[in-house]
């Protein structure tokens, strides 16, 4: 299956939108005297309708199929919530010196002026995922002992993962990267990977996207790891995942210290 019908897929996966879930009263005297405080707060997906579960189940035994060793996983992730979705405010630059004529400071061109980064939407900045290790995760739970360098040992093991360039910093995903060169398409496929386009705006998701990039050329089969299949999910299934996902608006500066490995630094 190709990237554009990967694609479609998805967009099925995101026009699932969940029910509104049952009133405070009706879970203290009906459903946790029966099933218990766990299964009475259920997530999302435990609350689309009747018709929406069949879809959703049939989605994703197909995603099962195509991703046997990538799909249960990613799910687990989600599950543990760790993945972290960042998006960069379009912030302003403060001009230098240099841009101060006559006691005047001159803004500098193409800056977008922010009053309050807090009413940015989230989607007008650059987005990029963060997934933690669930390796190292459960060492870091399991751990009696940690020592004062512990906290910065755990943040190494954050893998980036960039949607549009289609790519993730695990070495999982450069060994499928790798098998993917050697795999041509299937006939008739690169054809019509030509004319697809890419998932837009809608109530249920965020900007446009496409599963293996935005900004990459489809030669062969689009490689994979759980951590951007994760982030996919994410992604395209915002309503589904929401409680799943912890998103962030952050600044370039602390985007840098991301990508450096030192993320959680000043809490996480």
């Amino acid at each position: 299956m190709g990237s554009s019908m990967l694609t479609s897929l998805l967009t099925n996966l995101s026009q699932l939108v969940p029910l509104s879930p049952p009133a405070q009263d009706e879970l203290d005297l009906g459903l946790r005297q029966h099933f218990g405080a766990a299964r009475a707060e259920q997530g999302p997906l435990h609350l689309l309708s009747t018709s929406d579960t069949d879809q959703a189940r049939s989605i994703f035994l197909t995603l099962h199929i195509l991703f046997p060793h990538e799909l249960l996983p990613a799910l687990d992730l989600l599950d543990r919530r760790l993945v972290t979705k960042l998006i960069v405010e379009p912030s302003a630059t403060k001009p230098d010196d240099s841009a101060k004529v006559g006691g005047w400071e001159e803004p500098p061109a193409n800056v977008v002026e922010v009053d309050n980064p807090a009413a940015v939407p989230p989607n007008s900045g650059h987005e990029v995922f963060y997934v933690q290790s669930a390796f190292a995760a459960e060492r870091a739970t399991g751990s009696r002992h940690r020592s004062r360098y512990s906290r910065a040992s755990k943040t190494s093991a954050n893998y980036e993962v960039q949607l549009d360039s289609w790519n993730c910093s695990c070495p999982a995903f450069s060994i499928s990267a790798f098998q993917c060169l050697t795999l041509e398409p299937p006939a008739g496929e690169q054809q019509q990977e030509d004319h697809t386009a890419p998932i837009q705006d809608s109530p249920t998701t965020a900007r446009g996207w496409e599963f293996g990039g935005t900004e990459t050329r489809k030669t062969g089969r689009v490689p994979s790891c759980k951590h951007i299949v994760a982030a996919v999910l994410a992604k395209a299934a915002p309503h589904l995942f929401k409680d799943s996902l912890m998103e962030r608006v952050v600044r370039k500066e602390e985007v840098v210290a991301w990508g450096s490995g030192w993320g959680e630094i000043g809490g996480r």
